[in-house]
């Protein structure tokens, strides 16, 4: 079982009704608009995760509606994005123009640093990317597509958007040898596999700090830190579920650490 839905979890004094519909914007009191969409446990979880470390993220509520729960949340950044459209003709073309043989962070990196006029503002969004991208290695993140990326500039400076959309991280694999050997990261300027990550950590030792405070990380306390803020109860089988995923990821994060000089050094 995946543990993901509703159903797997237990409110106080509260049916739940699960709908199975798209994503979709409604208009929610005074006529602001909230963005409404099915329910999912890692959506949640994934806003707990960046707040941990220290990433702005979406912020969620629960929201009922015909007597049916969903995830809801306020728009972001309305008058400032420009991704995917105006960027993304921008990050695409002009991006890909300047690119060699394939999407990878060797020209990904620079080309959008240089993006930015600021030594601060290049600073800040290299720190943002070494967050989004432990933040989505340690969920195994599957889903970090072009629709869900996004950013936006401002003053001559370029900015990551704050994230959101966790719904397909914590990949399923067979064994830990399936996630050694299967799992890469995947976002719309390059990918990874694992055995790739050495070789951006001797570029970008930097991030080992990102993958260090990652791995400090109590899983089942952001959990916990849900349980209270929604009043949820999770039943045996619920938490065992989650705590195998902290020991994949905990691996996974370790396995990466492993082969960088800072350990090897040591």
């Amino acid at each position: 079982m995946d543990y993901n839905k509703l159903e797997d979890i237990k409110t106080k004094d509260t049916p739940f009704t699960v709908p199975d519909e798209k994503s979709s914007y409604i208009s929610f009191c005074d006529g602001k608009r909230v963005f409404r969409k099915s329910f999912s446990f890692r959506e949640l979880l994934g806003e707990e995760i960046a707040t941990f470390m220290g990433r702005d993220t979406i912020h969620y509520f629960l929201l009922l509606k015909d007597n049916i729960y969903y995830l809801a949340s306020f728009p972001f950044l309305e008058q400032k994005e420009c991704y995917p459209d105006d960027l993304k003709e921008f990050a695409f073309s002009n991006w890909k123009k300047k690119k060699k043989d394939k999407d990878c962070y060797e020209d990904f990196i620079p080309f959008f640093l240089g993006q930015s006029k600021s030594k601060p503002m290049k600073e800040k969004f290299l720190m943002t990317l070494y967050q989004t991208f432990a933040i989505d290695t340690y969920m195994r993140q599957t889903d970090r597509y072009s629709c869900n990326t996004m950013l936006y500039q401002e003053k001559e400076n370029l900015f990551w958007a704050p994230m959101y959309d966790y719904s397909y991280s914590f990949a399923s694999f067979d064994s830990e040898k399936d996630v050694f050997e299967s799992f890469f990261y995947l976002n719309p300027f390059f990918s990874m596999k694992l055995n790739d990550y050495t070789e951006f950590l001797n570029r970008y030792p930097e991030f080992f700090n990102y993958l260090k405070q990652i791995e400090t990380m109590d899983l089942m306390m952001q959990i916990d830190n849900i349980k209270r803020k929604y009043c949820f109860s999770y039943s045996i089988e619920f938490l065992d579920y989650w705590k195998k995923q902290e020991e994949m990821s905990q691996k996974v994060i370790q396995k990466i650490m492993s082969g960088s000089s800072f350990t090897k050094g040591k």
